[in-house]
């Protein structure tokens, strides 16, 4: 299968299966002519990959999750560990993002509806700052 089968099959872009595969993520064989040819395999992996980037995994835990589904040895508790430490930053990440929708939305409340408040936004911001 060329680059567009596969990134059809996988959901991915081809420039993005290019990266993954300058990464190592990824081994296509390759023609005498030097084209890729990806196996059915490959689209598995690259749907993995896909699936793991959309919940936010870092490629090193994306590297660890195809290592393990490469040698079909997987050390008990690995994948899970993975998940809650990712969970716990992604819960992290998720109390900062309130935090800040917190004070963005304070900082509007205090302009005044209808009168030009840029000014007095800007006095605000300045006053939060050490």
């Amino acid at each position: 299968m060329n680059i567009g089968e596969v990134a059809a099959k996988s959901g991915l872009n081809p420039k993005t299966i290019r990266y993954y595969e300058s990464r190592g993520l990824l081994h296509p064989l390759r023609s005498t002519n030097g084209y890729r040819s990806y196996r059915p395999s490959d689209a598995k992996r690259l749907r993995l990959l896909a699936q793991a980037r959309k919940l936010g995994l870092s490629l090193s835990d994306c590297e660890t999750l195809l290592e393990m589904a490469d040698s079909g040895d997987e050390k008990p508790g690995t994948i899970e560990h993975l998940l809650k430490s990712h969970l716990d930053t992604l819960e992290q990440e998720y109390l900062e993002l309130e935090r800040k929708i917190t004070a963005v939305s304070e900082l509007l409340s205090k302009s005044e509806v209808g009168r030009p408040g840029d000014q007095k936004l800007l006095r605000v911001l300045s006053d939060l700052l050490p």
